[in-house]
């Protein structure tokens, strides 16, 4: 008897423990959604993880929210990691202010006020529910505030944990890393020369595989940092190296002193014809996101048979045998998941050489003494020098009166100091002379600073307050763009005296032409004992030089290569090769080297030693073509990267099974294929009527007016179809309308949502809800009741504004991948989120609508006449 007392005692006792309350921790960066925050993975290596950066220029962003399952209710102590940003500098005006909300309320403290280094804010005391909770970061300034990590712990006078790698994989539950295959050739880095080293080696015969650490490709040269491309290619000794330039940006080939000097070739002549099609590509650096063609990139990766793409995947870990890299571990920068990566090859296309770095091949940063490198322009004593990191920045025209706020805790500006420009340009610099990889986020920091007080003081304060009225910011890069850090080593380190006289060596490859162009600290007058946050640029002419192909593979590591501004040069000769086109073609010329590494069994060395006539002939030759494009999306593509693709034109997994191009002569016609409504509505601020359809020239417009009409004093217009679906790819294309405040809506709606359960639960599948310009919104609801009185049951929704797009001033495609067990949503084709498909089973009509919402009064007038115009709609089916 006493035992069997024992034993329910402890089967008790473990009862007990199995249901307390346990801690939680969440990564902020895998949050379910990441609202108006951006991922920041720039400092990982200094503090262990990535972090979410609420940059929203002055005006908070979206939140970012996750939903957590707690099976015990109760109290719990919320700590936050986080930082006051600007206390670097001393100031404690605490700029990038968030709260943490709990099922929509506030924690008592305010975040990112207190330490000027990453650590923990204490969060106080909060409750949680049994079950779903909703965890959400509130941004209230829009000034860069900053989160890493949140820790709920039941333990109420716990302190808060150590942030160590250990500790997070512990709580995260994370394993070991998935097998992400085996490759002849491992390229890091997705930059310009990374990019093009794979592609070359794809179609050279190579299994490819593509590391890159962000959700765009293309590096300096994508829409996130916007650095035009740079440097002369197809030159002598090899014409044909460069031509990957012309495919990976649309517009890469615009080379306007190639056409100046030369007018009457074919490819000047086509130069020229583009410019004019488009005078906006004149703008090389900080300019439209569209001059930087992300999706011309990843279109182009993705149709390469032989490349696997691992995207926003950052390489944290390598493993060796001896001087050679057998494998290397990837990080997803935003779940967490890792991935151990193969290959008899490796490419380090960083630019920071994280790789080399890791590997432990030889390296270097900074500047060379003269004694060393016998170079004219090298300094007399080595230093840590290096040219730095631009915060680009651009301001547009409103159209209208615009605020901003002051921003004490940036760098003092006044009359004489500030900078009255609508465009901060690659002069705006920082961190020259600091640490371009421990110091990389106080050098953005400075950037941030400079950019944000110069505006401030330009829309405050007379004499440039009226000029810059109706102005305001576009966008300020939230990512640093890098000039020089770490270089690697090779069997030739390229010096200067190399370039200036002309040394001719027998492995010349590629082909440099930019200046030797070194960039130097510009002090600004009247800002004593600031920081310079801009540059000058100081650098001589060169005659063309042909680079020596030792300079693109490592002295120490077996399999290494590198291309891009980490190669085998001193921090003078960095001056010359570091620009985009010039690391296109040192990627071209990498691969092809990979190529033959792969066909004779040999490593890098051996090209130069045993197999250099085959490259001379690779190289006179130049890139391959490209074979017959592939279907750019695959679902083990999307389910292992953040954005995948989407292509209803193949037709090897799609069939078109309906399709309205809107050629319609009378709106009679089309209503014979579409209903529309005729009255009132109770959820917005207008009535629709079927009056507010117009038709002619291959469009539908759907228009609203400033009309009483059915009680309301607005008019607008809506339209479905008669025809049922279920399941598919809908895709419309289609422009807003050009105002604020109104409903821009595709969506999939259920006839009639009285519930019937033989018919399935009524839902709403918002394909599109933009009600602003710049704004992208997508929903999944559930209702419940009749058709007057409709209650939303569930739901889940996304809203993204994108400040460099206005949807009304061109068409874009918005589509949805409706599947039995989830939905996926697109933008122009490219993923933008899914959700997982709990209650949209049965079949319904497809639906466009236009409305002036009530919350739009403010914008009424401007809305008089405007119209939602669409040019088609499209459903496909799955074979």
């Amino acid at each position: 008897m006493k035992s069997l007392r024992i034993l329910f005692a402890l089967f008790a006792l473990a009862v007990s423990f199995s249901l307390a309350a346990q801690p939680v921790f969440l990564e902020a960066e895998a949050f379910d959604r990441c609202g108006g925050w951006v991922n920041d993975n720039r400092s990982v290596s200094q503090m262990g993880s990535p972090y979410m950066l609420a940059h929203g220029l002055g005006v908070p962003v979206p939140d970012a929210y996750t939903d957590i399952q707690v099976s015990q209710p109760g109290q719990y102590r919320l700590w936050v990691r986080t930082r006051d940003w600007t206390r670097s500098w001393g100031r404690t005006e605490s700029p990038g202010r968030f709260q943490v909300l709990v099922n929509g309320k506030a924690a008592d403290v305010v975040f990112g006020t207190e330490s000027a280094e990453w650590a923990w804010q204490d969060g106080g005391i909060i409750s949680l529910s049994k079950g779903s909770n909703r965890i959400s970061l509130h941004d209230l300034t829009g000034f860069d505030g900053r989160c890493d990590a949140l820790f709920l712990t039941p333990s109420l006078e716990a302190p808060a944990p150590v942030a160590t790698d250990a500790f997070r994989r512990k709580m995260t539950g994370k394993r070991r890393p998935s097998q992400g295959g085996s490759y002849d050739f491992v390229v890091v880095g997705g930059g310009i020369a990374g990019c093009c080293a794979a592609i070359t080696a794809a179609r050279l015969g190579c299994k490819v595989a593509l590391i890159q650490d962000r959700p765009v490709l293309g590096g300096n040269h994508s829409s996130e940092i916007r650095v035009g491309l740079s440097g002369r290619i197809f030159q002598e000794p090899y014409p044909k190296l460069g031509s990957l330039m012309d495919e990976i940006a649309r517009f890469g080939y615009h080379n306007r002193t190639e056409a100046r000097e030369n007018p009457d070739s074919p490819r000047s002549k086509k130069i020229i014809e583009e410019l004019k099609a488009h005078p906006e590509q004149t703008i090389h650096n900080a300019g439209p996101a569209k001059n930087y063609d992300d999706g011309r990139k990843l279109d182009l990766i993705l149709s390469e048979p032989n490349i696997t793409l691992f995207l926003n995947q950052q390489v944290i870990a390598v493993r060796k045998k001896g001087s050679r890299i057998r494998s290397v571990i990837a990080r997803n920068i935003s779940t967490g998941d890792e991935f151990e990566i193969r290959g008899n090859l490796f490419s380090d296309c960083t630019g920071d050489a994280e790789l080399g770095y890791l590997a432990g091949a030889d390296w270097r940063m900074g500047r060379e003494s003269r004694a060393e490198t016998g170079e004219p322009r090298a300094p007399e004593q080595a230093d840590m020098l290096t040219m730095g990191t631009s915060v680009q920045w651009y301001a547009v025209d409103a159209g209208k009166p615009t605020s901003f706020p002051e921003c004490p805790w940036a760098l003092p500006f006044s009359d004489s100091t500030c900078i009255p420009k609508l465009r901060g340009d690659w002069d705006w610099e920082t961190g020259l002379g600091r640490d371009q990889i421990a110091e990389s986020e106080y050098i953005r920091d400075l950037g941030f600073r400079a950019a944000f007080g110069n505006w401030s003081y330009l829309k405050n304060h007379a004499p440039y307050q009226e000029k810059f009225s109706t102005k305001s910011l576009g966008w300020v890069a939230a990512i640093g763009g890098k000039r020089e850090s770490r270089r690697l080593l090779g069997d030739v380190i390229l010096k200067e005296q190399d370039l200036l006289e002309h040394v001719l060596y027998e492995d010349a490859t590629f082909t440099t032409t930019w200046s030797v162009d070194l960039h130097f600290p510009k002090p600004e007058p009247g800002m004593p004992g600031e920081e310079p946050f801009r540059a000058k640029s100081i650098g001589p002419g060169i005659q063309p030089f042909a680079v020596p192909y030792r300079c693109l593979y490592s002295r120490n590591i077996d399999n290494l290569m590198m291309a891009g501004r980490d190669i085998s040069v001193t921090h003078v000769a960095l001056g010359t090769v570091r620009v985009m086109r010039t690391g296109g073609m040192m990627g071209e010329v990498v691969g092809m080297a990979a190529s033959l590494c792969r066909q004779h069994r040999c490593q890098p060395r051996a090209i130069y030693t045993d197999h250099l006539e085959e490259l001379k002939s690779l190289m006179s030759a130049g890139v391959p073509p490209a074979t017959e494009p592939v279907p750019p999306y695959s679902r083990s593509l999307a389910d292992r990267t953040p954005r995948g693709y989407v292509n209803p034109d193949n037709k090897k997994e799609w069939k078109m099974v309906w399709q309205d191009e809107f050629d319609y002569q009378t709106r009679e016609q089309l209503l014979k294929v579409w209903q529309s409504s005729n009255g009132p509505t109770s959820h917005t601020g207008c009535s629709r009527w079927e009056e507010n359809l117009e038709v002619g020239d291959g469009t539908v417009r759907l228009v609203n007016r400033k009309e009483n009409r059915g009680g309301q004093e607005w008019t607008s217009a809506d339209m479905g179809t008669y025809r049922d679906f279920k399941y598919g790819y809908f895709e419309c294309r289609y422009k807003y309308a050009a105002a604020a405040g109104i409903n821009n809506s595709f969506w999939i709606w259920t006839r009639d949502p009285r519930w019937k359960p033989e018919e399935g639960r009524p839902f709403e599948i918002d394909i599109n809800e933009g009600h602003y310009p710049s704004e992208y919104t997508n929903n999944v609801h559930e209702w419940m009741g009749t058709m007057t009185l409709m209650k939303l049951i569930s739901a889940d929704g996304g809203a993204t504004t994108y400040p460099d797009i206005d949807f009304s001033q061109e068409y874009h495609l918005f589509g949805v991948d409706w599947e039995e067990d989830e939905i996926i949503f697109y933008l122009d084709r490219k993923e933008t989120r899914r959700v997982k498909n709990e209650f949209c089973h049965s079949a319904a009509p497809v639906r466009l609508s236009a409305a002036v919402l009530r919350s739009a009064k403010n914008h009424a007038d401007a809305a008089d006449g405007t119209f939602m115009e669409v040019d088609y709609v499209r459903v496909y089916a799955r074979r």
